[in-house]
């Protein structure tokens, strides 16, 4: 698929529909850090940055959770969360 873009030609890959866009592996929590597998790479998350219902959940609310939107986000229904794995994983942990 190419794209028009001031002049100059993109070219962007398009997946197939039944294909995911992201592969979460796994989610769990030490502490107040998210550990997400997603994609086969491994991102420690502080809480504190990622989401401040997820902050304040119990254990329980945190470990349910479901992937959304072919894997474009996921979902923690017992605290009405919906996250974009996107904008997760550009979060940055503070050096």
């Amino acid at each position: 698929m190419e794209k028009v873009s001031q002049g100059k030609i993109r070219r962007t890959i398009k997946k197939k529909s039944d294909e995911p866009y992201h592969i979460v592996n796994s989610i769990t929590y030490e502490n107040d850090v998210m550990i997400l597998e997603v994609d086969n790479a491994i991102h420690a998350l502080p809480l504190k940055m990622v989401s401040k219902k997820l902050l304040n959940a119990s254990i329980k609310e945190r470990e349910a959770y479901k992937v959304i939107c072919s894997g474009y986000g996921i979902s923690w229904p017992l605290i009405d969360e919906d996250l974009s794995i996107d904008g997760l994983l550009r979060i940055q942990s503070p050096k």
